[in-house]
């Protein structure tokens, strides 16, 4: 299942540009984020923090000023299915939208 989200998360990476980096092993995975042109990478990944968690997804976010990276972390339950990772890509990509409008 950490192979099918790491997966999952590159897609993401493909679709969108603020995506700069997936990494991570078994189901600990994170995507690093920049900025879009409008707002830093720090505003938009506190943003983008808010919109999935106000969509149902809980996640980490390692993000200050004195980081160069600004970090979404996943670590689901070592019981995660596929299902369960298709949804919380589905949250990710629905709150990325949301973001970029």
């Amino acid at each position: 299942t950490g192979a099918y989200l790491h997966q999952k998360l590159n897609e993401l990476k493909e679709k969108y540009d603020v995506i700069k980096d997936v990494r991570g092993r078994g189901l600990l995975q994170g995507f690093e984020i920049e900025g879009d042109g409008r707002e830093d990478k720090y505003a938009l990944g506190q943003k983008l923090y808010e919109e999935m968690l106000k969509n149902g997804l809980i996640t980490e976010l390692e993000s200050r000023r004195n980081l160069e990276n600004v970090v979404v972390v996943m670590h689901p339950a070592l019981i995660t299915s596929r299902e369960n990772v298709d949804e919380a890509v589905e949250i990710i990509d629905k709150s990325l939208q949301s973001c970029l409008k």
